[in-house]
């Protein structure tokens, strides 16, 4: 029994979004962002703030080996880590693959034209940005933080990596660009 209530009164509702098809076609979001058919969309979504640690991923992009695939980081989110951002962007040479779209509300759209959806908080809950990118079916590699393990079968749906294992992240981002399957 959980805090006193006895276990057949206790039901688990799992969080899930809809699996809505993309309605745009294939390709809007590269033509829009000027890159070519076959460069990697590296996705996040989230408020720009310090506790999603997106720093930690343009860091993970400039580390990255890359596998021979040219891959771009997009940013989804607006908030007071921008301009940060952007100059961390600068100082590592990667301002054109480094692509902050701000607030936006077409983010099924945006996650189903990415390859991989990066996720690198220090503290989180249950995240939607998770379940969101797993039912567009693209592989999730994220920082352990809150219910990623739960949300996350690691080695088959994507990978958790410890929160502060930088190396491990890139291994396995170089993993993933290394493998379209």
């Amino acid at each position: 029994a959980l805090r006193g209530i006895p276990a057949p009164r206790i039901a688990v509702i799992y969080n899930g979004v809809a699996a809505d098809p993309p309605q745009l076609p294939r390709g809007w979001l590269r033509r829009a962002l000027q890159v070519g058919p076959d460069t990697l969309l590296l996705t996040s979504v989230g408020s720009l703030i310090p506790r999603k640690r997106l720093g930690f991923l343009i860091q993970a992009l400039a580390d990255s080996r890359g596998q021979g695939a040219e891959a771009h980081l997009v940013l989804v989110g607006s908030g007071p880590e921008e301009q940060a951002l952007r100059k961390l962007a600068d100082s590592l040479h990667l301002r054109a693959r480094v692509h902050l779209l701000g607030f936006r509300q077409d983010v099924g759209e945006i996650l189903a034209e990415s390859d991989i959806y990066l996720h690198s908080a220090l503290a989180e809950t249950c995240t939607s940005t998770i379940l969101e990118s797993m039912a567009t079916g693209i592989p999730a590699l994220v920082t352990e933080a809150g219910a990623a393990r739960e949300q996350i079968e690691d080695g088959r749906t994507g990978f958790v990596v410890g929160r502060d294992n930088r190396a491990g992240f890139v291994d396995r981002l170089d993993e993933l660009m290394g493998s379209p399957e």
